[in-house]
């Protein structure tokens, strides 16, 4: 599933991934998926 965010919840999602990938283990090989699931972004 796949949400439509506007300008200021796509920044806020950014940065509450940012923060939680910090805390994660990164697999190394892996392509890093976000914490939190996808999303698309308002259009710029």
């Amino acid at each position: 599933m796949t949400f439509q965010l506007n300008r200021e919840e796509y920044a806020l999602y950014k940065a509450v991934t940012a923060y939680i990938n910090q805390f994660l283990p990164q697999a190394s090989g892996r392509k890093k998926q976000p914490a939190l699931g996808p999303v698309q972004g308002a259009s710029r």
